[in-house]
């Protein structure tokens, strides 16, 4: 009697989550269309096609450090360092091309590096128990540090004749980083959703120590999230540095808070536990038509911060409420 009772519980639980989160996604929707609508009717050139497609291709390398970033919310984690691994993966590609090395041997190797170097960010993050905060704080300090150093604080432009191919190119009138991200939001949704590597990222953001007397390696799987977003920068990185045909140490200064807003504003709770894929694109997609439309206008790069760092404190308000209210 009382695991049925149990049972129903959670059933009814679900339900109310699943419906909490349809009306997440709703009122995200709603605010995404208001802003269609509103920089539509302040600027004659938003919707024409190829200001859509700048939009679409501007949004997927925020898009992309936030899919990762998602996970790492939904443990319970934070990842500062991720804009800063962004600009060390483009410096050590075209630096190994610089030296000589293959154009594909310098993309595998510095996108492993960055992928190595969030391993060792979750091993630390476990095996000493610290916060992800601090320690991500000091990744984002060593990974700008490795790309000012390798470059000499220069970009590096002697790269491999093709390799701007990837990162610049299309098919037909769509981007090629843009095709790479639809596909990259495929793989993560089906990677959280139908995989125990998603079911134990909810469990641990959720709760850790219950995930943890359940029989859940909490340590390994903290480790794997980690990794995951080390090598999702460090990709995004290699796109970046292929559209611009070059290493730029300063690259990605602020790329990690946005990725940040765009999960927050998404629905994912700070906390962990709760949101997923879908949230977060349409966090994206309103950060991104929130800075076209807002550069359209002419507003001043200085409102913009203040614009965004409300919608931020906004999002997180609202998520506060929301689940008190739950």
């Amino acid at each position: 009697m009382a695991t049925a009772k149990n049972r129903q519980r959670a059933a009814r639980n679900v339900f109310l989550q699943k419906w909490d989160d349809l009306g997440n996604i709703r009122g995200l929707i709603a605010g995404l269309l208001a802003l269609v609508i509103l920089f539509s009717l302040k600027t004659g050139f938003f919707l024409t096609q190829n200001n859509l497609i700048a939009i679409s291709d501007q949004i997927t390398t925020i898009g992309i450090l936030a899919l990762a970033m998602t996970f790492v919310i939904l443990s319970g984690g934070i990842d500062l360092g991720v804009g800063s691994v962004v600009a060390m993966s483009g410096v050590l590609i075209t630096y190994f091309m610089s030296q000589g090395m293959g154009m594909v041997q310098s993309i595998l190797l510095g996108v492993l590096l960055c992928t190595i170097m969030g391993s060792l960010t979750g091993v630390v993050i476990t095996k000493f128990m610290l916060q992800p905060f601090i320690v991500t704080l000091g990744t984002m300090g060593v990974a700008r540090g490795v790309a000012m150093v390798v470059s000499n604080a220069s970009p590096i432009t002697q790269v491999t004749d093709g390799f701007s191919n990837l990162g610049s190119g299309r098919i037909g009138v769509i981007p090629n980083p843009v095709l790479i991200f639809v596909v990259l939001i495929v793989l993560t949704v089906i990677l959280l959703r139908k995989t125990k590597f998603g079911e134990y990222t909810y469990a641990i953001g959720g709760n850790e120590e219950a995930a943890r007397l359940a029989g859940i390696p909490v340590n390994f799987y903290k480790i794997l999230i980690y990794t995951l977003s080390g090598f999702l920068a460090g990709f995004t990185g290699y796109l970046m540095a292929s559209k611009f045909n070059s290493g730029v140490p300063t690259l990605g200064q602020g790329y990690e808070l946005d990725a940040i807003a765009a999960v927050v504003i998404g629905g994912t709770a700070l906390s962990g536990g709760i949101g997923g894929i879908g949230g977060t694109i349409l966090g994206v997609l309103i950060m991104g038509v929130l800075n076209n439309g807002l550069n359209l206008m002419g507003v001043s790069a200085y409102w913009q911060y203040i614009i965004k760092g409300l919608l931020i404190i906004v999002a997180v308000i609202i998520d506060s409420y929301t689940r008190k209210k739950r």
